[in-house]
């Protein structure tokens, strides 16, 4: 039987960024934050990015990190809903101190709700073209809720390619429906 990586009914709010290089600015903020982690279950991974991935073009796929070494993920996840604040401060607050070390972008699996402002910069230049192909091939909005491709316990969210929660139609954006949100916004509550 497969071992899940985590257990139904974790609250989870992620943040990702890409970088080039593991600056001594980075390693000071995680040396940092990384020892702050509030939960057992929460995280922080860097993953590299070498080989194959650079040979490509960054306008031949979606992905358009291709000159990034590095994607960091801060993944915070919790049992208590009650514990939220304190769970959701740790990843910003972890996040806050990589971002002046990071790209503007960031993996979009790995990002919670309330990245959307950071969509157009998720993809760089092909966010544009990503849009047309949504808009031309799902003009209804019929997969406004996707799991994300990496196998992990996060819920569906709002479709991330044409806006992550705003689906562009026409000349005005629409709120995606199905983001669960909270006053920080977004905490989602894994069910299987």
């Amino acid at each position: 039987m497969p071992r899940r990586p985590a257990s139904p009914g974790l609250q989870h709010n992620w943040k990702a960024s890409f970088a080039t290089l593991l600056t001594d600015g980075a390693i000071e903020a995680h040396l940092e934050h990384g020892p702050k982690v509030p939960v057992v279950n929460s995280t922080m991974h860097i993953y590299p990015i070498n080989g194959a991935c650079h040979r490509v073009p960054s306008d031949a796929t979606a992905f358009a990190y291709r000159d990034a070494t590095f994607a960091t993920v801060v993944a915070g996840m919790w049992p208590d809903p009650t514990d939220n604040e304190k769970n959701i401060a740790w990843v910003k607050d972890y996040y806050a101190a990589l971002e002046p070390h990071s790209a503007s972008g960031g993996y979009v699996n790995f990002m919670a709700g309330d990245d959307q402002g950071r969509v157009r910069d998720d993809f760089r230049g092909n966010y544009d073209r990503l849009a047309s192909v949504k808009k031309r091939y799902d003009p209804g909005n019929l997969f406004h809720l996707t799991r994300t491709s990496c196998r992990r316990t996060r819920p569906p969210v709002a479709h991330r390619m044409a806006g992550s929660g705003f689906i562009e139609t026409g000349s005005k954006a629409e709120p995606a429906r199905g983001v669960a949100r909270n006053a920080e916004g977004p905490v989602h509550s894994h069910r299987p």
